[in-house]
């Protein structure tokens, strides 16, 4: 069976993408203060969202895959950028039998670039998406589970087995009747748990 991982702030440290382009900006000069204005490069689809970095690197007149490599070369792909749990979680699910891949919403140049700052990923295939994961997960059909941050219980298919991760508990609705954990630790141990 297959367990779909989302990536940003479920494996990613999404909220430390600050560093990532102060790291940029030190070696490209012309992405000085950039950061400040990815909010440009925001596309909605209904109300979801993606940036697009590599349009925003190439308004900086630089070349995104030569950006994305002289990062994923760095000390920020060292695992620092990765949730806690992150590699253990997958090393258990390999180990358990189950097929594990990242599933997750963005521009895929900019997806696969964050993954690859995280050594845990460098074996997992990565699945990138403009649309609804419920979609996705509905056409492609299989019993699987689906491990992500946001509160998406209520509107997956019936062949999708959800478990939300919220460290804070605070995107979980009170009456949420799937699974919820507070940490890629408790994941681990619940898939254990059903797997033994």
């Amino acid at each position: 069976m297959i367990v779909y991982l989302d990536l940003d702030r479920t494996l990613f440290k999404t909220a430390d993408m600050a560093a990532v382009w102060e790291y940029i900006s030190n070696l490209y000069p012309e992405a000085a203060d950039a950061f400040d204005s990815a909010e440009d490069y925001f596309h909605y689809i209904g109300d979801m969202y993606y940036y697009d970095m590599g349009a925003h690197l190439t308004s900086l007149g630089l070349e995104p895959t030569e950006v994305y490599a002289a990062v994923a070369d760095s000390e920020l792909a060292d695992g620092r950028l990765e949730i806690e749990g992150t590699k253990e979680l997958i090393a258990s699910l390999v180990r358990d039998g189950y097929e594990v891949q990242v599933l997750t919403f963005g521009s895929d140049d900019y997806q696969r670039f964050k993954a690859s700052l995280c050594p845990a990923l460098r074996e997992v295939p990565v699945v990138t998406t403009l649309r609804a994961k419920s979609e996705v997960l509905e056409e492609l059909g299989d019993e699987c589970w689906l491990v992500d941050d946001r509160p998406l219980g209520d509107e997956l298919p019936g062949n999708v087995s959800f478990v939300q991760v919220s460290p804070d508990g605070a995107a979980v609705p009170h009456n949420a009747d799937w699974t919820v954990k507070k940490s890629l630790g408790e994941v681990k141990e619940f898939f254990d748990a059903i797997s033994h």
